[in-house]
């Protein structure tokens, strides 16, 4: 009994702080989003600077987006730029 109510106990906690951290993921989201209308084009180092994240997490976001088809990459490594999608 008290093993099933700690996996409860568990479980709920995982689902309050999973609903938080999905939350904060979609905010962030639409920070480059925003940030990208408002510029147009942009390394990920001026969005990261912009948004106050460091620049590999960032590129996490952007490659999210990317894979949804909100945001494009052009160009390869230290010149690549990322735009909205408008297509």
């Amino acid at each position: 009994m008290l093993k099933e109510n700690n996996i409860s106990c568990l479980l709920l906690f995982v689902r309050k702080f999973g609903d938080k951290k999905s939350a904060i993921n979609q905010s962030t989201k639409q920070a480059v989003l925003d940030y990208l209308e408002n510029k147009g084009i942009a390394k990920s180092s001026e969005i990261a600077e912009a948004i106050n994240l460091k620049q590999s997490r960032t590129r996490d976001y952007l490659n999210d987006l990317i894979a949804e088809g909100k945001v494009i990459k052009q160009g390869a490594n230290k010149n690549r730029i990322y735009k909205l999608n408008n297509g």
